[in-house]
Formats: structure tokens, C-alpha cells, sequence
């Protein structure tokens, strides 16, 4: 029997297909489009585009707000996990062979573009079909074990952005 995806499910789905394979075709899996370059200029502390009812923009500013207080606090787990959305080093590994570019991590996790799109693909890797999906995978890697307490907070967040 099929699965009965809900409204914001179906947008969501679509978004991230939308997203991934325009983010395939854009950076030619290697080039740069929209996502800046490693040259261009970056501001550690700068914010987020205007909030979108967009149902991943909102995750992604969960995510951002939950993991480095909206991008100050740009290290996290002892290190482990660097830039705006805490990703650490596997993670980064998985989602970039799985994009098939070569985007170096201590280069690259400084750029919340990058990261973003990194995020993507990683989500995209393990078969997220929802936010909950992306948030726990966010958190937790493939298994998602251990994320309930993650999500409550990334989906209270949510409910919040305006």
C-alpha cells in the first residue's frame, strides 16, 4: 500500500527534487552557480535571507537557530561540528561524494551556501521524505537514532518563524 503523504509533505518532496536537481544542473555537480565562491566574501556573523514560508527555508533557520544561535557560535560537540549548521567532517564526506564535487571542509564550512547545499545532498542521499526526516538526519547521521529530543525543538522553532 502506498504512503499517503500530507500537503506539506507533497511541497516539500517537490522543493527538495526542485532543489537537487537544479543545484546538479546549475553547479554542473562542480562548478560554481549561486553558491559563492571560496574568494567571495564572507561575513561569519551575517544574516539569513527574509524568512520565507518556504517549508525547508524554515527548516534550514531552525537549524541555523538551534545549532550556532544563528550564526555565532560557529563550533560545536568539542569541535567536532564547524559553520552556521554544526556539520561535521563524515557527514560533509557522504554528501559531497554523493554531489560529486570536491569541496574541502575546512574551506568550505565557513559558507552557509555551501553548507546548505551540502545538506541537500546528504538529505537526499539517505531517501528524507520530510522535514522530521532532515532534521533527525541532520542530527543524528543515517540511523536518526537518538533524535527525538531534536526534532521537538527543531519543530518548536519552526512553528515560530515568522
Amino acid at each position: 500500500m502506498a504512503t499517503k503523504l500530507n500537503h506539506n509533505e507533497i511541497i516539500f518532496t517537490a522543493l527538495i527534487t526542485v532543489a537537487i536537481g537544479a543545484a546538479s544542473f546549475s553547479l554542473g555537480r562542480a562548478s560554481v552557480g549561486e553558491i559563492p565562491s571560496p574568494t567571495s566574501s564572507f561575513s561569519p556573523g551575517r544574516r539569513e535571507p527574509r524568512r520565507s514560508t518556504d517549508p525547508s527555508a524554515r527548516l534550514f533557520a531552525a537549524i541555523r537557530q538551534h545549532e550556532s544561535v544563528n550564526g555565532t557560535i560557529l563550533s560545536g560537540d568539542n569541535g567536532a561540528s564547524l559553520g552556521e549548521y554544526h556539520i561535521g567532517r563524515d557527514y560533509w564526506q557522504d554528501a559531497i561524494e554523493y554531489g560529486r564535487v570536491d569541496w574541502g571542509y575546512s574551506t568550505y564550512v565557513w559558507s552557509a551556501p555551501h553548507c546548505r547545499q551540502v545538506m541537500l545532498w546528504y538529505w537526499s542521499r539517505y531517501g528524507a521524505r520530510t522535514l522530521e526526516d532532515c532534521a533527525r538526519l541532520h542530527n543524528g547521521g543515517s540511523s536518526m537514532q537518538g533524535t527525538d529530543d531534536y526534532w521537538q525543538k527543531i519543530k518548536a522553532i519552526m512553528e515560530n518563524i515568522t
